[in-house]
């Protein structure tokens, strides 16, 4: 959900400030006492005048002698009253203008003592967790409110603005330091809440940056407005640059929301328990939830409510599985959106309430084997033990085309989700290129080494494009390797610490894998961005690897699959098992031909080549505010589309002539563990000099006469306190002397 501020009347007329080259010197946090200590000056004026004209003139001999000496003594005797007066009406003012107490009054001086302008830097947090209630309000009206404050502020000192967005990226709202605070008023009050991650680190990065701008002598305040959740404080970098910040900014100032922390119950994650959801396989579907309490879940499929149960959510986390009728409801090859949501939350945060994914349950996965040696794809033409494994008797989940490796450059490839390669001597230059594409746009890639491969080919074509996981040293003989007799290595497997890749012979004893097998493999030096899924006994040489690239997954087998000359593994009763666990799980990895579909606010949609859209239609992604046009990406091999960064959250629809695939947009996890970093976190990357103030409690006056001399009423009241024992005493001389 996205509010803009800009059309609440409410909060737009909140805060008005006009721009003026004569900013106010001095401004009184209560204005009236100043007022009225004016006012109350004039009274001794008025005694005086009314006190002249209660006597009346009477001529008389007796007097004449004393007028004499009056007259002579008139000019001093009027000075003194006078100077009484003054004395009372300036006493009466600075006790007035003292209560009221002044403000900005070094500006006034700034030229006689020297001091200089400030500058104030605001790093505003519009991210997803900033929709919270907290109290009445939500926390990023709560933090509107500083910055009008700190505006407000600005704007009393005569200083300089410039302004930050702390959701992901980070963003300049207003980049370079300005006197134009109306126009910076706007802009942060217009600023609108998103569903995106916490960037403070980026923010914060912005704003060293745009402390270069200061002239001068001029001071420069950070003010970081925010939740100031654990994890966005977590930021490596935020904690990188913390020498930066206590060296860069005079004072850091942290406003946090008032109150106690909210509570929040949060859908976490939502999906099946396996990507490649396979016709014929039981593939549960569950959701993680956060928080405490009870509440009514709901299992939807296209918008549809199918199931409805009522469930308590333990402290730890809790896990809902969908009944059997949310699985009915998916059909064979079409991709549904199935969500949960909380019904009825009592919680803080609304954003996280429900969670989208979309799952497609396969009818036939295309899949492209490529031999090394003579195949084809035509009847009566003899099949790979390989292909026969990931698809045995031409059945199965996996549709399997098999052709030979001279037959790959004509081939296109967007029409599969994976490609098999399997003893391929050599890869041209061009699908090469084509097959990093195809990988990288989300689709899978199993490579088997054998006898044919040359190292020479597959260093200067695959390696370079990230499609092998490291580089071929050499071919290495089983009986030179090992020990035993028999001429045989075998895989180190210990089914009790099975890689997630072998999950299905996790805890399975006899399984075969542990039984020397292999007579000849590839030595493999693994980059550091591979993980090694098995290693070959004795040597401890990697015999498989997989590695990501891009969106799609790499698997690499150091052996054969099928040439007897090198391995015995097909021999093995669990051979197809074995392909199909490391082909489901890389497919799986990769997204299973669905996990383009699925993005997290702030993401790109990628549509991976393999996706048919009609030509020459531009594809538009609708169900939003707006329709989201998708811009072609041209890349060596298929042009893709791309959307701009996706805000909303939400179920979508990807249409296309007569296309129409569903897209979810979810909230960032992240974002619903609204727990804030404690205060020594806070002072470790921001300095132990850190001043932490409430937002609720913060107001342009207080920041005001938190500034350091800025607050001149203490010294007016003192000055009060001097003239009243000034006039006393010489009230009481004058009385004594003219007595």
């Amino acid at each position: 959900m996205i509010v803009d501020v800009a059309t609440d009347p409410a909060l737009t007329s909140s805060f008005k400030l006009q721009a003026s080259s004569f900013p106010l010197a001095v401004s009184f946090i209560t204005p009236g006492l100043a007022i009225g200590g004016l006012l109350l000056a004039a009274v001794p004026i008025v005694i005086h005048l009314l006190n002249r004209r209660r006597f009346k003139t009477v001529e008389f001999a007796a007097m004449r002698f004393v007028l004499e000496a009056m007259r002579r003594n008139r000019r001093r005797l009027q000075f003194e009253s006078w100077l009484l007066l003054a004395m009372r009406c300036l006493l009466i003012s600075c006790i007035g203008i003292g209560l009221a107490r002044p403000l900005g009054c070094d500006n006034a001086f700034a030229g006689v003592a020297g001091r200089d302008r400030t500058l104030h830097l605001v790093v505003l947090d519009n991210s997803g967790s900033t929709q919270a209630i907290t109290g009445d309000t939500t926390v990023v009206d709560q933090l509107r409110s500083v910055a009008v404050a700190v505006l407000e502020q600005a704007e009393r000192t005569d200083a300089r603005v410039a302004a930050f967005a702390a959701s992901a990226p980070a963003g300049d709202l207003v980049p370079e330091p300005t006197f134009d605070l109306a126009a910076a008023a706007d802009v942060l009050m217009s600023l609108p809440t998103t569903s995106l991650e916490t960037d403070l680190a980026g923010a914060v990065a912005r704003a060293i940056d745009a402390a270069e701008f200061a002239e001068p002598g001029e001071r420069i305040v950070l003010h970081v407005l925010s939740d100031l959740a654990a994890d966005a404080v977590a930021d490596p970098r935020l904690e990188s640059a913390s020498g930066v910040v206590s060296e860069r900014f005079d004072e850091v100032r942290l406003y946090r929301p008032t109150g106690d922390t909210p509570v929040n119950t949060a859908v976490l994650a939502v999906g099946p328990e396996e990507r490649l959801v396979r016709r014929g396989f039981d593939v549960p579907i569950v959701a993680t939830l956060a928080g405490t309490g009870s509440t009514d879940v709901a299992w939807s499929v296209s918008g549809t409510t199918i199931d409805r149960r009522p469930i308590a959510i333990a402290p730890e986390g809790t896990e809902v599985a969908a009944e059997s009728q949310v699985a009915d409801a998916l059909e064979d090859g079409i991709a549904r959106v199935v969500s949960l949501s909380l019904v009825n939350a009592d919680d803080a945060l609304a954003a996280d309430d429900e969670r989208f994914t979309v799952v497609e349950r396969v009818a036939a996965l295309p899949t492209l084997v490529v031999e090394g040696t003579s195949a084809a794809d035509g009847p009566g033409e003899t099949r790979s033990l390989l292909s026969v494994a990931l698809s045995p008797g031409g059945a199965g989940y996996v549709d399997v085309r098999q052709i030979t490796g001279l037959e790959l450059p004509d081939t296109r490839l967007d029409a599969y989700e994976a490609v098999v390669l399997s003893d391929v001597g050599g890869i041209d230059d061009a699908s090469a290129g084509r097959l990093a594409t195809f990988v990288e746009g989300g689709a899978t890639l199993l490579v088997w080494l054998g006898s044919d491969v040359s190292v020479g080919n597959y260093a200067a074509s695959l390696l370079p494009r990230g499609l092998l996981p490291g580089t071929l040293v050499r071919q290495i003989a089983a009986d030179a390797a090992t020990d035993n007799d028999i001429g045989l290595v075998a895989f180190d497997f210990d089914p009790n610490q099975a890689h997630p890749f072998l999950e299905a012979f996790a805890g399975v004893d006899q399984t075969g894998l542990e039984a020397p097998l292999f007579r000849r493999y590839w030595q493999i030096e693994p980059a550091e961005t591979s993980d090694v899924v098995l290693q070959f006994a004795g040597t401890m040489d990697p015999a498989v690897l997989v590695h990501r690239l891009g969106e799609g997954q790499v698997v690499t087998v150091a052996t054969s699959a099928d040439d007897p000359a090198w391995t015995l593994l097909p021999l093995l009763d669990n051979f197809p098992a074995f392909v199909h666990e490391l082909f489901r799980n890389a497919v799986g990895a990769a997204g299973g031909g669905t996990a383009w579909q699925e993005r997290i606010a702030g993401e790109r949609l990628v549509v991976p080549p393999s996706v048919q859209l009609p030509p020459g239609v531009v594809p538009q992604l609708l169900g939003g505010t707006t329709p989201i046009r998708l811009e072609r990406r041209l890349t060596k091999g298929p042009p893709t589309w791309v959307s701009p960064p996706l805000a909303e959250v939400g179920s979508f629809e990807l249409v296309a002539g007569d296309v129409r695939l569903p897209v979810v947009v979810n909230f960032p996890s992240v974002e619903s563990d609204l727990t804030p970093a404690d205060d020594g976190t806070l002072r470790t990357i921001f300095g132990d000099d850190v001043v932490l103030l409430d937002a609720a409690e913060t107001t342009g006056e207080t920041l005001a006469a938190s500034e350091d001399g800025s607050d001149w009423g203490w010294m007016l009241l003192m000055l009060g306190l001097t003239l009243a024992a000034g006039e006393v005493a010489y009230a009481a001389f004058l009385g004594r002397r003219r007595g």
